[in-house]
């Protein structure tokens, strides 16, 4: 059994998070999350990358939840998505999804 992290790209300008994901390898991930290898289905996500790429500013990647198997990690993944949306006021723009 492998653990899976729950995480979120967070926007250091605003401190205000952009996208919450999981991952079995969160170094990994951050890597193809900064090299365009992981946006098959989230343009929207790549693009403001790019954004801050080239206004020379880094996106934070920021764990947030160890879950010990791929279901708690869907229901965790959820949850985190509906948390930061309503702490932050951002509502139906984590993800792009309708929360």
């Amino acid at each position: 059994m492998s653990e899976i992290t729950i995480y979120a790209i967070i926007n250091p300008v605003t401190a205000t998070p952009v996208y919450i994901g999981k991952s079995k390898n969160l170094p990994q991930r951050i890597k193809n999350h900064l090299a365009n290898t992981s946006f098959k289905h989230n343009y929207d996500l790549w693009d403001w990358i790019v954004e801050m790429r080239d206004n020379d500013i880094i996106p934070e990647f920021k764990q947030v939840h160890i879950c010990i198997d791929e279901q708690e990690a869907i229901i965790k993944e959820r949850f985190y998505i509906k948390w930061y949306a309503i702490k932050h006021k951002l509502y139906n723009k984590i993800n792009n999804k309708q929360l």
